[in-house]
């Protein structure tokens, strides 16, 4: 390679960022908030473009500047990050939700199950699980406090506060509903099936 097409490279670097580096702020950012892995498959560099593109020009609209300058640079980082942040939250809110149903399509921006018992909390009280494990003939009930995230299906622990565990027979081996100091962690691959439970909001049940 010849000085001139060195030359030439370094010169072309800056385009390459200022449309590469947006899109891939914005997906990586918006996985991390819906807690979803980034792939980084053959298509993955037109998605960038793609976005980085039209990122670059929404900022021209509003800054007059060359586009390698450092300040603009800079704003379209930022302005990356911050459409990110609105699409993540915008898809999970339930106006887009209403606005699916009105389309007739019957699907949810969640990232599991248990964001979606999270957020039909809202519209209750409160809830209460009920988890049947068949190997050990007992069953446990509680508040969902947690579940680990990024993990395999059928990988990963349901954590209860304010819990009880009874037998199949129904006696209570441990009770705890009245402590929230005391949690237990459930391993989800032995769970048998589950029951939910929600609290209309004018029947209040303190948590």
């Amino acid at each position: 390679m010849s000085n001139k097409e060195i030359v030439e490279l370094i010169k072309f670097i800056p385009n390459i960022f200022i449309y590469i580096v947006p899109g891939y702020s914005f997906f990586k950012v918006s996985s991390f908030i819906l807690s979803k892995e980034l792939i980084n498959d053959k298509e993955a560099i037109i998605k960038y473009v793609l976005m980085s593109y039209v990122i670059v020009n929404i900022v021209k609209l509003f800054i007059w500047v060359d586009i390698n300058s450092p300040i603009f640079i800079i704003v379209t980082l930022l302005m990356s990050i911050l459409f990110a942040f609105i699409y993540s939250k915008g898809i999970r809110c339930d106006k887009f939700d209403r606005f699916l149903q009105k389309l007739s399509i019957k699907k949810t921006y969640t990232i599991d199950v248990w964001d979606d018992i999270e957020r039909i909390n809202k519209e209750y009280n409160g809830y209460w699980i009920t988890i049947y494990i068949d190997n050990e003939k007992v069953y446990y009930q509680g508040i969902l406090k947690k579940c680990q995230e990024q993990q395999k299906e059928k990988d990963y622990y349901i954590f209860l506060k304010k819990y009880r565990m009874c037998t199949y027979n129904l006696e209570t081996v441990e009770d705890f509903t009245d402590n929230d100091k005391y949690w237990v962690a459930i391993k989800a691959n032995g769970i048998s099936r589950m029951e939910i439970e929600y609290y209309p909001k004018e029947n209040k049940k303190s948590s």
